[in-house]
């Protein structure tokens, strides 16, 4: 059985996380703040990390880079409403293999998942417009 380390606090979000990882038979670990998740990660070796970006108060990348210096195997879905003000203090959204724009339903966690599953890196249009703006004005 696969598995999913989930890093929220959401009962909105985490209710939708769950019915999708009983349809696709994942075994669920809920933790409600990035030190637990850490401690956690550093036992369970997930599958798939889902995290809600707007937990995270620090360099959401070095947390990134540490959770791939477990593992390169962990596939990581980050989760926000606030887009483009997480990615702007906190580091690229390019160091993820899927992101949720929030709200979350679970047609869009169900498409991250099955992406990940066939290697695939999957981002909202509109993520992907700013960073083509932001390469575009550095090119000028």
């Amino acid at each position: 059985m696969k598995k999913i380390v989930v890093v929220d606090k959401r009962e909105h979000s985490l209710a939708r996380i769950y019915f999708i990882a009983d349809v696709k038979k994942y075994q669920v670990l809920t933790q409600n703040d990035f030190t637990l998740a850490s401690a956690t990660l550093s036992h369970e070796m997930p599958d798939v990390l889902l995290v809600n970006c707007d937990l995270y108060k620090g360099d959401f990348t070095e947390f990134i880079r540490a959770v791939r210096a477990l593992s390169q195997d962990i596939r990581i879905i980050g989760f926000s409403w606030k887009v483009s003000e997480t990615f702007r203090r906190s580091g690229s959204p390019f160091a993820l293999d899927a992101f949720i724009k929030m709200p979350m339903d679970v047609r869009k966690l169900s498409l991250a998942l099955e992406a990940i599953e066939c290697n695939y890196m999957l981002f909202p249009s509109d993520i992907m417009a700013n960073r083509s703006a932001a390469q575009h004005g550095a090119s000028l």
